[in-house]
């Protein structure tokens, strides 16, 4: 899952794609990139957020030890009404104690914030898969948190 380009990455950010799809996000993949491009109501308009897959955040945070997405939160420029939606989701934290918003706001190459959400697995059988019922709650409540 962790390894850029293998099936179960594939696997694993397609179902994502189309999850946030279904809650309103606008969302797609190139391919070769081993994120998605997600805009909350049009491609191309900011935020651009980008979740990505890791068997740990510790390359952001130390304290990041756990399986997770981070999702990198970009614009082309700096919006203070961009940085305003961005800064809604600190609220995020108060449903989901878990997971970290931070800012980084580096306005000479857009990057605003990113935020580390801990995976969370289920038993299917014998086997184990993402608890997709808890992603769908997070990433309702970014939309919620971001939408007018």
């Amino acid at each position: 899952m962790y390894t850029n380009g293998s099936k179960a990455e594939n696997l694993v950010l397609d179902k994502l794609k189309e999850m946030l799809k279904k809650i309103g996000f606008k969302a797609w993949r190139k391919t070769q990139e081993y994120t998605l491009r997600v805009n909350l109501e049009k491609a191309g308009k900011d935020p651009l957020l980008n979740p990505r897959i890791y068997p740990t955040g510790e390359g952001f945070n130390d304290s990041w030890t756990k399986e997770c997405f981070i999702v990198n939160c970009f614009a082309r420029d700096y919006v203070p009404s961009v940085i305003d939606l961005l800064n809604r989701l600190d609220d995020l934290e108060l449903d989901f104690p878990n997971i970290i918003c931070m800012d980084n706001y580096n306005y000479e190459y857009t990057y605003l914030c990113h935020i580390y959400i801990p995976l969370k697995f289920v038993a299917v059988g014998k086997a184990y898969d993402l608890d997709w019922n808890y992603l769908e709650k997070v990433w309702l409540k970014i939309y919620e948190l971001m939408k007018d």
